[in-house]
């Protein structure tokens, strides 16, 4: 595994967040955005010869995190909660989605890749309905799932390259 030189993203209030890359040489690409060393959004991503699968994009709020990746600390979090009566950070709606996804876009052209694709589940839908807008957006294509995609896959989102 090697993790790529130090970069910066800044949200849509001027934050700072630090960006991580670690490749492997299986085909892994993983990209974290973390802020005060908290990952805050990551991509998941494996390469395929000349195709790039997106596997899942994660935008964590102190809540999300604790269950995905601070289970150690979530009864120490929810205490300092209690007693301060702190909110969750939410880091939805500044931006960082979108930079993380256009740095994806990046690294796969500068990689000659020729398609980007993912899928949505159920779930993920239900969860974002505005999901399939957002990757419109970033010039993303919507189709319908194929019987390549796993089970429970309602669509497919994906961009050519070329």
């Amino acid at each position: 595994m090697s993790e790529q030189p130090e970069q910066f993203i800044s949200d849509a209030e001027g934050r700072q967040y630090r960006l991580c890359v670690v490749t492997d040489n299986g085909g892994l690409f993983h990209v974290k955005l973390k802020h005060q060393d908290k990952i805050v959004i990551e991509a998941s991503c494996t390469l395929h010869l000349d195709e790039m699968e997106l596997k899942d994009i994660i935008i964590c709020d102190e809540t999300t995190c604790d269950e995905f990746f601070h289970q150690s600390e979530k009864s120490w979090l929810k205490s300092l909660r209690d007693i301060f009566k702190a909110r969750p950070i939410n880091y939805r709606r500044r931006c960082l989605g979108s930079a993380l996804l256009k740095f994806v876009v990046s690294k796969a052209r500068q990689k000659d890749l020729r398609y980007i694709y993912g899928i949505f589940l159920k779930k993920d839908v239900a969860n974002e309905p505005n999901l399939t807008q957002w990757y419109q957006k970033h010039g993303f294509s919507i189709g319908s799932a194929t019987s390549e995609d796993i089970s429970g896959a309602v669509a497919r989102v994906y961009m050519d390259l070329d």
